[in-house]
């Protein structure tokens, strides 16, 4: 594994602990607790792809 590889899985490891964190702050805050469904997993991996990809571009330019 080169080092560009491991700099791209911390990006999009911060990318999707920050959308994580993010969502379940906005669950507190709306809902008054965190719960755990099947849709906000498939919803979160979608934004963190496209998160991670737009990044990638934005990065390249």
């Amino acid at each position: 594994m080169n080092k560009k590889a491991i700099q791209q899985y911390f990006i999009a490891l911060g990318i999707g602990m920050l959308v994580c964190g993010i969502w379940q702050g906005l669950e507190l805050a709306i809902e008054g607790e965190i719960t755990h469904r099947s849709v906000d997993d498939i919803i979160g991996l979608i934004l963190v792809a496209s998160l991670y990809f737009n990044f990638k571009s934005w990065a390249n330019k």
